[in-house]
Order: structure tokens, then sequence, then C-alpha cells
């Protein structure tokens, strides 16, 4: 399939690239510093390493972390891949760690074939994964599993959100490790954040808090 990319650039300090790929069109960004090279990777779908590696190399960008924002195979399936080019760290939530191990997705996607993989690094709320001038806050935000996390950026007001929240609506909780209740204090807990906070989420297009809030208030 198409694999689409299209450059973000949110504040002076941090460069955002997005690339779309996989069945489910998810979206895999690039976090880095244009002048210190340092890097992250959140999400990395099927078919995103070619693209994705010719970026890194293009821009001479040294990644130091791939993180997961959930378990679900369509956020992980590039992860062994993605860590020997790169010798990055996997970083996930320590409840979610298991389902890097145990990737394997069941029903109509159970034809995928994925590598195990052990998460290096292991998170928790309110965390901090720095890249040279860029602090990458971690909110756990479960309900869509039970180890879903959101990457907030704090002083550039942008937080990548997986498949917990997009635009008008929120993640599914009827999958593996999926839970109303939980994604009920999520919700309210993310309707909480400043209104011009931008949404990335981990498919289809941005949003910000202020203009979810018409529905994020009923929860």
């Amino acid at each position: 399939m198409e694999i689409i990319i299209s450059y973000l650039n949110y504040a002076n300090a941090m460069l955002i690239k997005r690339i779309i790929s996989g069945p489910l069109y998810n979206n895999c960004y690039v976090i880095y510093d244009e002048m210190g090279k340092d890097a992250a990777i959140i999400d990395v779908p099927e078919g995103v390493s070619d693209k994705l590696m010719h970026f890194l190399r293009e821009e001479n960008l040294k990644v130091t972390y791939i993180i997961n924002t959930h378990g679900h195979f369509d956020h992980i399936y590039e992860n062994s891949i993605i860590r020997e080019f790169t010798g990055a760290k996997i970083v996930c939530h320590e409840k979610d760690k298991g389902m890097l191990a145990d990737p394997q997705p069941k029903g109509a996607f159970q034809s995928f074939r994925l590598k195990p993989t052990v998460a290096d690094v292991t998170v928790k709320e309110g965390d901090q994964l720095k890249l040279s001038k860029v602090a990458l806050k971690v909110m756990h935000t479960p309900g869509h599993t039970p180890g879903s996390i959101c990457i907030y950026c704090e002083e550039e007001r942008v937080l990548f959100t997986g498949d917990t929240l997009f635009k008008g609506t929120y993640g599914r909780t009827d999958l593996r490790g999926g839970n109303d209740a939980e994604m009920k204090k999520t919700l309210q807990k993310l309707a909480g954040l400043p209104k011009d906070v931008k949404i990335l989420p981990g498919h289809d297009e941005e949003t910000t808090i202020g203009e979810e809030l018409y529905w994020l208030k009923e929860f």
C-alpha cells in the first residue's frame, strides 16, 4: 500500500514526521530535535521500516527510543526490525509488556506473524523520556489496554494518544485488554488538559483537546 509522509513543525525545539502505514492505516511518528539530532519513534506498524529508515538516514538522526503506546499488533509490528537497525530501546508501560512477548493477534488478523519482543524500558505515570531539549512525559491512560500510554510534550502542547483518543471518538474497549470503566477515567483525565493541546492519534487526523470537549465533557 502507499505510505504517506507528512511533516509537522510544532515548536522550535521539536520536529515531527508522520508516516502512515499498515492495513489499519496507523500513524508512526518520528519526534526529533533538528539541532541535536536525537529522535524517538512512536509506534511501528507493518511496512513502515523502509520509508522510516530512509528518513532517519537522510536526516542523520540517532534514535534513542521506540515507544509503543500500547501492545496491540498494529502498533508494535516492526519493533524487532527497527530496533536492529537503530539500536534504540523499546519502551512500553509495564502493564503491556506481556503483550509484546505474546503479540500474536487473534480473529481476523491471525494471519499476521509477529516476532515477540522484550521491552528494554518499562514506564509508568509521570516518567519522562529525554531527547536533548525535548521532554516526553508519560501519561498512563488505560482503557484500550491496561498499559496504554499517551506521550505529552507539555512545553510544545502536543499529545500523542495512540488508540486512546481520536478526532470525535475514543479507542475501542472490546479488544484484548479493554475496560470501559478505565476508559471513562482516562477520558476525564485528558479533558482536563489545556484546550490548545494538539492531539496526534494512532490513526486518522490530528485534532485538539478543545475541539473534542463537546463530547469529552459527557464523560
